[in-house]
């Protein structure tokens, strides 16, 4: 009976576990694994923990595909991460997230650490440091009173200790120690990329045990009961400082609807079916400030999210097809456009000065509306005439930023990670700026490449227009040219806009490089006028 509402119970809470946060499942697994293999040490009923181990499975295996956790690949579950987001070994006394956050303590101050660490926060507070204390001392002198239990919090510390603090090993700002994991080990583990978070378990553990082992240090049961109102007491005055800040919640970010523009959205959601976003990601930059909209109104579909893991491959595609279709102009008309970012903003305006089609600045945020030009008011016009297309000088070089607020770019461009400069991303991306040229002079406009991808054995193949003229094909082969060069002609509006063609966009995923599926070409630095 006991073995059945054990397998019964862990066959709820398994499911349960991703249907709240993934995370919560490896944490399950390492706590009820650690006391199943001290159950099979004691007693070697080999049939009994094959069935504990396989009934929840089953259920879980069950609950995960129905919700979609195998709609995307192992590949597309890895992340960038392990390594960076990880524990620090000051943590237990560090009462900062991270520099110039809420501090969460008036003893202890502020221990700087690596940008990413945040995740591994566990600030125990002075009250915990006591239990802390408590805790070692009954753990290694008190062992008849933990017997029952010492394996399995070995194993759980161990494991969960090991993963929060990773392979890049941190005391403070210090690195104290870094090893090379096997690219098998870390493609697994980067499916737990935010590894600091498995400290949340050894940082329970503490506070719990370390009651625990204070009723059970004290035989009179009063003397153990004063004993944890004063820790109580002294953890109390000693998160003060944050605790303050969540009265009321106060500490939260709270987005507020100006409801003059209620009206707005609301009509809007009845003439546009679908809202989406120009650059489709897992956490769209513009989500905060829109989701109340979209949630509060007659929206039936939208691709502006937050998701923890997404379909990377697809995403690129999806991206792909949407920059073909407002390149070319070819705007669905039950579909709001919100549009990502300022750079895509200058670009979309220009390319649809003469069309029908409205820009709006709402809460915050730009849409772009077919058919809905004749309705923008005096402020939508004001902010819209704001927007002004960037300047390139002649012989100076503009280094390019994903994230730079003028930036000369238009669509098909997306980050990179480790190296300077910004990818192209499918089969066709968009340079527009003004440029004041002197007639009597012959002008080249250069892009400087730090990378090339391809495959092997095969050139990127391309061409490129400038006002909407084919100015030059291209081959290059991988890594065998640092600059991309054709000449740039004497327009007289003064307005360049470049379009680069890539037949055969490549992504890392399709080499074996790593998991990343977006279709890359040229990884681009800067841009000159020569």
């Amino acid at each position: 009976t006991h073995l059945i509402k054990k397998e019964t119970f862990y066959s709820f809470i398994f499911p349960l576990s991703i249907l709240i946060h993934f995370y919560f499942l490896p944490m399950l697994i390492i706590i009820k694994y650690s006391f199943l293999l001290k159950d099979y040490l004691n007693h070697r009923n080999i049939k009994k923990n094959f069935r504990e181990i396989l009934i929840p499975l089953i259920s879980l295996l069950i609950v995960a595909y129905i919700t979609g956790y195998f709609q995307i690949s192992a590949f597309d579950a890895m992340g960038f991460g392990y390594g960076f987001y990880s524990f620090n070994l000051a943590g237990f006394i560090d009462p900062q997230i991270a520099k110039d956050t809420i501090n969460w303590s008036i003893i202890f101050k502020d221990i700087e650490n690596t940008r990413g660490q945040s995740e591994g926060f566990s600030y125990l507070g002075l009250g915990g440091v006591i239990l802390l204390i408590f805790f070692f001392i009954n753990f290694f002198k008190n062992k008849e009173s933990i017997n029952q239990f010492k394996l399995p919090i070995i194993i759980i510390f161990s494991i969960c200790i090991f993963l929060s603090i990773s392979n890049i090993i941190y005391l403070g700002n210090d690195l104290i120690y870094e090893y090379e994991l096997p690219k098998s080990i870390y493609g697994l583990l980067s499916i737990t990329r935010a590894s600091g978070r498995f400290i949340w378990i050894v940082y329970y553990l503490i506070l719990i045990l370390g009651i625990i082992f204070i009723f059970q240090l004290f035989s009179d049961k009063n003397k153990s009961l004063i004993a944890i109102i004063c820790i109580l007491a002294i953890q109390l005055i000693d998160l003060s400082p944050a605790l303050k800040y969540y009265y009321n919640a106060n500490v939260f970010n709270k987005i507020e609807i100006d409801s003059s523009n209620k009206n707005f959205w609301k009509k809007i959601s009845k003439d546009f079916a679908i809202i989406k976003t120009t650059y489709y990601k897992n956490s769209s930059n513009i989500f905060p400030s829109i989701s109340n909209q979209i949630l509060e109104n007659d929206f039936l579909k939208s691709d502006i999210a937050r998701l923890g893991r997404y379909d990377r491959s697809k995403a690129s595609s999806n991206r792909n097809i949407l920059y073909s279709q407002l390149n070319n102009k070819k705007l669905d008309e039950n579909t709001a456009y919100v549009i990502d970012n300022i750079n895509h903003l200058r670009y979309l305006k220009y390319l649809y000065k003469s069309e029908n089609v409205g820009f709006f600045f709402v809460d915050g945020v730009w849409l772009m509306l077919p058919n809905y030009k004749n309705t923008m008011n005096q402020n939508d016009i004001y902010e819209f005439n704001q927007i002004k297309v960037v300047e390139i000088k002649e012989n100076k070089k503009h280094n390019f930023s994903i994230n730079g607020p003028n930036e000369p770019l238009g669509l098909g461009w997306t980050f990179s990670s480790k190296s300077k400069g910004i990818w192209t991303e499918g089969n066709e991306f968009n340079i527009l700026f003004k440029f004041k040229p002197n007639i009597n002079k012959n002008y080249k406009l250069k892009l400087n490449i730090n990378s090339i991808i391809t495959k092997p054995s095969k050139n990127l193949i391309g061409s490129v227009k400038i006002n909407g003229r084919i100015n030059k094909n291209f081959e290059l082969k991988n890594s065998s040219q640092s600059f991309l060069e054709f000449p740039l002609p004497n327009d007289q509006d003064e307005i360049y806009k470049i379009d680069i063609m890539i037949e055969n966009p490549t992504s890392p995923l399709d080499l074996l490089q790593s998991p990343d599926g977006r279709m890359l070409g040229l990884l681009i630095e800067s841009l000159e006028i020569i």
